[in-house]
Order: C-alpha cells, then sequence, then structure tokens
C-alpha cells in the first residue's frame, strides 16, 4: 500500500515538473524579442560635443536647454540613426528618469521576487506588441 502511494505522489510531482517546465519553455519563446537588424552601423565613430553647458551636439543632432527650461531636441537620419543620436544627447536626462522611475516601482513594489515575477507577467501580456512597431521604430528604440 505504502509503495503505491510512493508511485502515485512521484508520478504526479513527475507530471507538475514536466507541465513547469513546459509552461517555462512557452513563456520564454512568447515573450522573447527578435533583434532588428542594423544593415550599415555608421554611428561608431560619432562623438558628442558640449557647445555650452546645456547645449550638445553629434553632428547635425542637437540637444539644448531653452530661455524657459524645457529641453529641444533635433535629431536626424534613418531609425538607427536617430535612436543613436538620442541616446547620445540624452544620455543624463533619461539616467535621471530611469533612476527616479525604478526608485517610484520599488515603492510601490518593495518585494524583489513579486517584482520579478511581474517582469515575466507584464512581458507575456505585452507579447503582440512588437507586431505593431515598424521596423523603423524598432531600429530606434533597440539600444
Amino acid at each position: 500500500m505504502m509503495k503505491k502511494i510512493k508511485t502515485i505522489f512521484l508520478r504526479t510531482l513527475l507530471v507538475f515538473v514536466v507541465i513547469l517546465l513546459g509552461l517555462a519553455i512557452y513563456l520564454y519563446f512568447a515573450i522573447k524579442i527578435e533583434i532588428p537588424s542594423i544593415k550599415n552601423d555608421t554611428t561608431l565613430n560619432w562623438t558628442r560635443e558640449t557647445i555650452s553647458p546645456n547645449f550638445y551636439k553629434v553632428n547635425n543632432n542637437w540637444l539644448k536647454q531653452n530661455e524657459s527650461g524645457l529641453w529641444e531636441l533635433y535629431v536626424e537620419g534613418d531609425g538607427y540613426e536617430r535612436g543613436i543620436a538620442n541616446g547620445m544627447l540624452t544620455k543624463e536626462l533619461h539616467e535621471f528618469q530611469e533612476d527616479v522611475f525604478i526608485n517610484q516601482i520599488k515603492i510601490l513594489v518593495p518585494n524583489i521576487s513579486y517584482l520579478k515575477f511581474l517582469k515575466y507577467f507584464v512581458g507575456y501580456f505585452n507579447r503582440h506588441l512588437p507586431e505593431n512597431i515598424t521596423e523603423e521604430y524598432k531600429q530606434e528604440i533597440w539600444k
């Protein structure tokens, strides 16, 4: 009798592990986003120039703070070049915004394990999002 219960328990445990493994594999492939293809990376030699404390330039792209304190950005090129220029010019602004955002999330969800779980939850429910974004915009937001 005890051997039969042990066999049933082990089989049930095996089925449970196989189902969990199958769900994990499905989740991994369901939320995986393909990297856009970049044909010509001319941005490797770009450098950011500081014209003044609130005015930066990369080639013909620029970022400056106007008299009323608002930041103005001008970028040109294909999607990938615009994204690289945007990232180079607004690096400090993005870092500040990301720090504030992450700190607010940590206040709302203080448990790190639950936060990691939510990451996959959000990824799964947004899994079809890349299908609705043009290739040019995917290249722009890639890096």
